[in-house]
């Protein structure tokens, strides 16, 4: 497992997820699921091949390690999209971007009861999660998204009228904005 911690440290590195803030330089939207998706691919590939040596290393496999590798496709591909989406009109594009806020905090409180329990590395009590590791471990991934994409949205809601394109055919201004939901930090893996 020791390689898939490093597998994902270095996807975290190559995206530029490391530090503080991300750069959301042009092309950094299809490098990042480039390499998240190329990560994910690898992961797959050691899994194919490895056996777990006991259920607790499989239970942390799944409820942990994989869903940040799936979370982090998940997230470049929420960006991509709304790129794709949002609207060069400065005040069309606060609009939006507050829509999808609101969306992405929607989400996390549909599932508050998991989410308030995978934050705090816990399992929920429920026979659903516990049971099925597939069902956990793809909404802790939709969870692990749906943070880094409230960050993502939160930038881009800061600030003047700035000029950036994090997608490199296509343009996207930053805007004012309203009051913001809290941020929420990187969760750190360990076993």
């Amino acid at each position: 497992m020791r390689q898939c911690q490093q597998l994902y440290d270095t996807m975290l590195q190559d995206t530029g997820l490391t530090g503080s803030r991300p750069s959301y330089s042009p092309g950094w939207v299809e490098h990042g699921f480039r390499i998240s998706a190329q990560a994910a691919r690898q992961l797959q590939k050691i899994l194919d091949t490895y056996t777990f040596t006991n259920g607790q290393e499989e239970h942390w496999f799944f409820k942990t390690l994989q869903p940040q590798f799936t979370g982090l496709v998940e997230y470049f591909r929420l960006i991509y999209t709304a790129e794709l989406f949002v609207s060069v009109d400065p005040a069309k594009g606060t609009e939006y971007w507050n829509r999808e806020l609101g969306k992405t905090w929607q989400f996390l409180m549909k599932y508050e009861s998991f989410y308030l329990g995978y934050k705090k590395g816990q399992v929920p009590n429920d026979p659903a999660y516990n049971n099925d590791l597939l069902s956990y471990s793809n909404l802790a991934a939709m969870i692990v998204a749906r943070e880094k994409y409230m960050e993502y949205i939160q930038q881009k809601l800061v600030g003047p009228y700035t000029y950036s394109h994090t997608l490199s055919h296509r343009p996207v201004f930053r805007t004012s904005s309203y009051g913001m939901a809290p941020a929420m930090p990187m969760v750190r893996l360990s076993e």
